[in-house]
């Protein structure tokens, strides 16, 4: 495939490092596997990537997750760019935000149990 680059979006950031809790807490989503210790043969790096998700909402905003943690338990901050790609702000959000359209945000909530579910919510921007 070939394509034009049309833009490209960015800002400086402090790398997140990976602790042994995070650790811990990725190896803990890998099932048991008999015969083989697929736990022991994961090696990872000493930082998380950039960002982990990006949406784009209205307005031509972009939302972006990165690994910066939070107050509230598994809450991580987005940046959020304009439609021009300028870097407006961070905000907490504990959910994963999947779409962001016609003045609606749709996340994946877990509850205590581990149950998911889809989860719509008005949503307007402010300064």
């Amino acid at each position: 495939l070939e394509g034009k680059l049309l833009k490209t979006i960015g800002r400086e950031y402090d790398p997140v490092a990976i602790t042994k809790e995070d650790k811990d807490e990725m190896l803990g989503l890998i099932p048991n596997v008999s015969g083989v210790n697929v736990k022991d043969m994961i090696q990872f790096p000493e930082e998380f990537p950039p960002f982990g998700n990006f949406v784009l909402a209205e307005e031509g905003r972009l939302l972006v997750k990165t690994y910066e943690k939070g107050r509230a338990k598994k809450e991580y901050y987005w940046d959020v760019f304009d439609a021009e790609g300028r870097y407006i702000a961070k905000v907490p959000i504990v959910h994963e935000i999947r779409l962001w359209r016609d003045a609606k945000a749709y996340f994946i909530v877990e509850d205590e149990d581990g149950f998911k579910s889809l989860r719509c919510c008005q949503a307007r921007w402010e300064k």
